[in-house]
């Protein structure tokens, strides 16, 4: 019998568009630090909901 997966919860806010230069500077810097480190995950260990899972399944690697 196939498991049932709950569907997730989803809340997604407009994004407003800047007022003035002045928030749109604001807007920009926080895109660019966002994206300013990427994620690195080497092994399942880097994954912080591991233990929520770590009985259920095995990554797959594939790099």
């Amino acid at each position: 019998m196939p498991m049932s997966v709950p569907e997730p919860h989803i809340i997604v806010r407009p994004l407003e568009p800047a007022r003035c230069e002045d928030e749109y500077a604001l807007h920009l810097a926080a895109v660019e630090w966002s994206l300013a480190e990427s994620i690195i995950i080497e092994t399942e260990e880097d994954i912080k909901s591991r233990p929520k899972w770590r009985d259920r399944l095995q990554p797959f690697y594939h790099q």
